[in-house]
C-alpha cells in the first residue's frame, strides 16, 4: 500500500527547500500562515518624525531572521507582521538625523526594570532607567497600537543621541539588558530575542 505525504508536511518541506535555494524571500515564506493571521502594528511616535522602525524576529532554531519595517509619517508607523511572529519581536530605530557617531543599533526599550506592565513611563523616568527588556511578548490580536517615545540626549552619542521606549509598558519577554540612561543598543539585531 502506497502512502501519500500529508499536505501540510509536504507544503512545509517545499517551503523549506525554496528558502534553502533562495527561491522565496524569508519574509514572504510563512508556512501555515493565512492572510487572516497577520497583525497590523501601529506605532504612534512622539519625537521621531522620519524615523524608520524595524521589527526583527529570529527563529529559535537555525534559520533566517525576518524584518518588518515602517517609516514614521504623521506621527505613526505601520508594520504588518505574521501574528505567530509577534512574540519575541525587537524594535530597532533608524533616526534620520543621528547626533554624533553611531556605534550601535538603538533598540526600543519595551519594559524598564521595576516598572509594571501597563504603567506609563515619562521621559524623566526613562532617563533614570538602568536595565530594560527589548523583546515584546507579542499578541494574538489582528491590530495593536504601541506608543513609542523618543527623547534627545547628547550623552547618548554612541547610539545617535536618542533614547526610544514604549511609554505604556507593554508585556515583555527575554532577559534584562543594560540600559544606561534608559537607552539600549546592540551591534547586530540578529538573535536579540533568542
Amino acid at each position: 500500500m502506497r502512502t501519500r505525504p500529508h499536505r501540510p508536511v509536504l507544503a512545509a518541506a517545499l517551503a523549506a527547500v525554496a528558502l534553502t535555494l533562495g527561491v522565496v524571500p524569508a519574509a514572504h515564506a510563512v508556512v501555515g500562515q493565512s492572510r487572516a493571521s497577520i497583525t497590523t502594528i501601529t506605532i504612534t511616535s512622539t519625537g521621531c518624525s522620519g524615523c524608520r522602525v524595524v521589527a526583527s524576529w529570529t527563529p529559535r532554531l537555525e534559520g533566517q531572521p525576518s524584518f518588518y519595517s515602517g517609516d514614521v509619517k504623521g506621527g505613526r508607523a505601520v508594520l504588518r507582521v505574521p501574528t505567530g511572529r509577534t512574540k519575541g519581536l525587537a524594535f530597532t530605530v533608524v533616526h534620520p538625523r543621528p547626533q554624533g557617531k553611531v556605534y550601535g543599533l538603538p533598540l526600543v526599550a519595551v519594559k524598564y526594570q521595576g516598572v509594571a506592565t501597563g504603567t506609563k513611563v515619562t521621559p524623566a523616568r526613562a532617563a533614570k532607567a538602568r536595565r530594560a527588556k527589548v523583546c515584546w511578548a507579542g499578541t494574538s490580536a489582528r491590530t495593536v497600537s504601541l506608543r513609542m517615545r523618543t527623547a534627545r540626549d547628547p550623552k547618548l552619542a554612541s547610539v545617535g543621541g536618542y533614547r526610544h521606549w514604549f511609554s505604556a509598558t507593554p508585556a515583555a519577554t527575554g532577559s534584562w539588558r543594560a540600559a544606561p540612561r534608559g537607552s539600549v543598543s546592540v551591534r547586530s539585531d540578529y538573535g536579540v530575542c533568542l
